[in-house]
């Protein structure tokens, strides 16, 4: 048997296990730009996606959406389906370990590649919303950037990562331990997720998260309880959730914090 992570060893593993006639289980982690866009060469690459893993045994999804998109785009069955939650955390690795004190600043993280899928045009626009009327906000953003991953508009993402106050890029990195322990909150306003590695480690770290609304988000996060979701593309709604969680009490954003990290205990560990 062979079991494939992601879209190309999919493909790949579902061809040759087709040739060979060798049984595929198949791990999709999320289902990606491929549809989220409905452009003509998607619309081609998800047909073939689709006809590569259609023989294959069994499929995993991440979430209920994306498995319920895919059985009824390509009409497969749903009893050779099933879901598991995520990679999972190690949640030994990810726990806050120092005591968290009340501030009278708010840092906000984005986590992620900076990608136009993962909304980082979105955040770039809602810190510069707020970073003349809030002037105890702080924005950072740790991920990588790869300038082919953007169209038209990779010169405007530059712009804004070198005007706007309180903004601190970190770059790629591999201890994000480290910067979640710093952190408010965490901040994905991404248009798809199969289910964020990003926010369950800062969820496993104790820390309030915002997102949007969107397949896997909102099977991992309750709005209200273990952080705030609102709708995708959408920088204002994105503003006004950052203000919200930062008039919250302190209390409430520890219960929050706790939410997330009893949530990801129970289910994601």
């Amino acid at each position: 048997m062979i079991l494939a992570h992601t879209i190309k060893p999919n493909i790949y593993a579902s061809l040759v296990g087709r040739w060979l006639r060798i049984p595929v289980v198949s791990s999709l982690t999320g289902l990606g730009s491929v549809f989220i866009h409905d452009t003509l060469i998607n619309k081609v690459l998800r047909k073939f996606y689709q006809w590569a893993v259609a023989r294959n045994s069994f499929i995993l999804f991440h979430n209920h959406s994306d498995r319920n998109d895919w059985i009824e785009r390509c009409s497969f069955p749903i009893s050779k389906t099933g879901i598991i939650p995520g990679s999972g955390v190690d949640i030994h690795r990810y726990k806050q370990n120092a005591q968290q004190e009340q501030s009278h600043t708010a840092i906000f993280l984005f986590l992620g590649r900076l990608h136009p899928d993962k909304g980082i045009k979105e955040f770039l626009h809602a810190a510069k919303a707020l970073m003349h009327d809030f002037p105890d906000f702080n924005f950072w953003i740790a991920g990588e950037i790869q300038q082919s991953d953007f169209k038209g508009d990779y010169e405007e993402v530059m712009d804004l990562l070198n005007s706007i106050h309180r903004l601190s890029y970190f770059g790629k990195q591999s201890a994000i331990h480290d910067l979640l322990e710093k952190v408010t909150a965490v901040v994905l306003p991404s248009y798809r997720e199969g289910m964020s590695r990003a926010l369950m480690e800062a969820m496993s770290m104790s820390k309030p998260v915002i997102a949007t609304s969107v397949a896997g988000n909102s099977e991992l996060i309750v709005n209200g309880v273990e952080g705030i979701l609102v709708p995708a593309r959408d920088a204002h709604a994105l503003a006004k959730a950052m203000i919200k969680l930062s008039k919250m009490p302190f209390d409430q954003l520890q219960e929050m914090g706790a939410a997330g990290r009893l949530r990801i205990e129970s289910y994601y560990s």
